[in-house]
């Protein structure tokens, strides 16, 4: 919401940007004189309660303090709220409009289906009473919308056929990448890899060495563990010394799966795997017990050093610009989203290995800026083909250049100039169409 704040102040609105504490803003956020950040306090589970007692108790608490913070909000010309999440935003959001600020119109910016997201709790269930109360919330409260903003295609095509939206109130606005993620020069790679030298990039070679990133969120729609075993079969693959002896598999996959990681090692023998540098860079529920197999695996990989970190928001852009090669272990829960960390990636002109999901080709395309895989074994592969074919990775990453000319601003003027008056779309100010034509005269 960052980008969407400063693109409405540039036209001149004042806005209110309202947000969790712990959330980072950007600093031509804060200092934008037009821009009013109102905080959201976070409901914590300070007494560690089972989850069937405290989302109940959150949700109230939720919808109490957003009341308060919306009636400080009345007469806005547009109330722009992100889903998910969806309770109990797009209610209040309904109320807010009917009762309190009829004037106002709403636009949902859907980046993905929060009952979706509420499915992977369950996942022996996934028509969970909870996960069916929650899609008809968000379809219910949803559905009257003014506008709805969705970041794919295919996601627009779902509140069409699923939710039965109106189609003609459908934007598809893709995320694009701000000013600050662009490429770096060589003089900038160094000086990003010089201040983290005592950390990430500690006895870095830049001679041989190759730099791949990740970000993540540590939660269950990005599994880390991909990654892990597609960075243990790459190691095998460039220790020829190694020998393993396998089990013997149980079922056809994992006949396969035995099959392709074995054609790996073989290919891989006669050609030199440069040592690999992996930065996975984030925050999240799940990172105690991924660097635990992180601090596991890690003695056992041959030529690859791993580093987690959580890096501040001016240099973010920086290191993902350094690296050679990205990677998304984004698994979307409704199979119609799209990870903005790519998005930041290619606005860095860095090419990307992303797992395979419906909508990912609306974004990564196969063999153009970035590669499409579906399990740890093709992964692995593809990193062996890369960093042993230097055109192969070169024209990917002219293609993530190209991306990278496409910028958010461009993007967003050209989707909702006509809504909230920009450029061409700007309305006259009062007596400007005289003065002209006097001119003329």
């Amino acid at each position: 919401m960052n980008y969407h704040a400063l693109s409405i102040a540039k036209c001149g609105y004042e806005v209110d940007l309202c947000g969790y504490k712990e959330s980072k803003l950007m600093d031509e956020v804060i200092e934008n004189p037009l821009i009013t950040v109102r905080e959201i306090p976070v409901v914590k589970n300070a007494y560690k309660l089972p989850f069937v007692l405290f989302a109940p108790y959150k949700v109230v608490k939720q919808h109490w303090i957003l009341y308060d913070l919306l009636k400080q909000l009345k007469r806005a010309d547009f109330l722009l709220v992100q889903n998910p999440p969806s309770i109990p935003v797009l209610g209040m959001v309904r109320f807010f409009s009917l009762f309190m600020s009829p004037r106002t119109k709403v636009i949902i910016d859907w980046h993905n289906l929060g009952y979706s997201i509420l499915a992977l709790k369950f996942p022996d269930n996934p028509n969970h009473p909870f996960v069916k109360i929650y899609k008809w919330y968000e379809n219910w409260f949803g559905y009257r919308s003014f506008v709805h903003l969705t970041v794919t295609v295919a996601l627009g095509q779902f509140l069409r056929t699923e939710f039965a939206m109106n189609a003609k109130r459908i934007i598809p606005l893709y995320d694009r990448p701000a000013s600050q993620f662009s490429l770096l020069s060589e003089s900038q790679r160094k000086e990003i890899i010089s201040k983290y030298q005592t950390t990430l990039f500690k006895d870095f070679d830049a001679k041989t060495e190759k730099i791949l990133v990740t970000s993540t969120s540590y939660t269950p729609d990005e599994d880390l563990t991909i990654l892990l075993e597609a960075l243990e079969k790459y190691s095998l693959a460039s220790n020829p010394s190694s020998q393993t002896t396998e089990e013997k598999p149980t079922s056809d996959d994992n006949k396969s799966e035995s099959k392709k990681s074995q054609i790996l090692t073989r290919s891989s023998a006669s050609t030199q795997l440069p040592p690999l540098r992996v930065i996975i860079t984030g925050k999240g529920p799940m990172f105690k017990e991924t660097r635990a197999k992180i601090d596991a695996l890690q003695p056992t990989l041959h030529n690859i050093s791993i580093h987690t970190t959580w890096l501040p928001i001016e240099d973010y852009p920086k290191v993902l610009g350094a690296a050679d090669l990205g990677i998304s272990l984004h698994q979307s829960s409704s199979g119609w989203d799209l990870p903005m960390k790519i998005v930041d990636m290619f606005g860095c002109g860095v090419p990307v290995i992303s797992l395979s999901f419906p909508a990912i080709s609306e974004l990564v395309k196969h063999s153009e800026n970035g590669l499409i895989v579906d399990t740890s074994t093709d992964m692995a592969k593809q990193l062996a083909k890369l960093f042993t074919n230097p055109a192969t990775l070169n024209n990917l990453k002219r293609g993530a250049v190209r991306e990278s000319r496409i910028k958010w601003d461009t993007n967003w003027t050209e989707k909702l100039g006509p809504l909230f008056g920009v450029g061409q779309y700007r309305e006259p100010a009062p007596g400007e169409d005289d003065s002209s034509s006097s001119d003329d005269d």
